[in-house]
């Protein structure tokens, strides 16, 4: 059976990873986002191009609203379980 703080630090652990193989994708995405945008702008298949960019666009404004999510779910987890640490400490002493 796992401990609070083993659960904590697997969630930890796995948001991290999640950051950590998203950012790339972040990065990689935005270019692409914006090499469609310059492609269409250059006059190579406008259409599609703006479309490409706006799908991209799309979907790395919710990865990263997602990401975000997480992220501050965690800091709240995290702010939480220091609380009870510091109350346990108050406490003793």
């Amino acid at each position: 059976m796992h401990t609070h703080s083993q659960l904590t630090h697997q969630r930890r652990r796995s948001s991290g990873r999640l950051l950590a193989i998203f950012g790339p994708v972040l990065a990689v995405g935005s270019v692409g986002s914006l090499v469609a945008i310059a492609a269409a702008n250059a006059g190579w298949h406008t259409d599609l191009m703006h479309r490409v960019a706006i799908g991209l666009g799309i979907t790395l404004v919710v990865l990263a609203v997602a990401l975000f999510y997480l992220q501050t779910r965690q800091r709240r987890a995290l702010d939480l379980a220091l609380h009870n640490v510091e109350a346990r400490v108050d406490s003793v002493v």
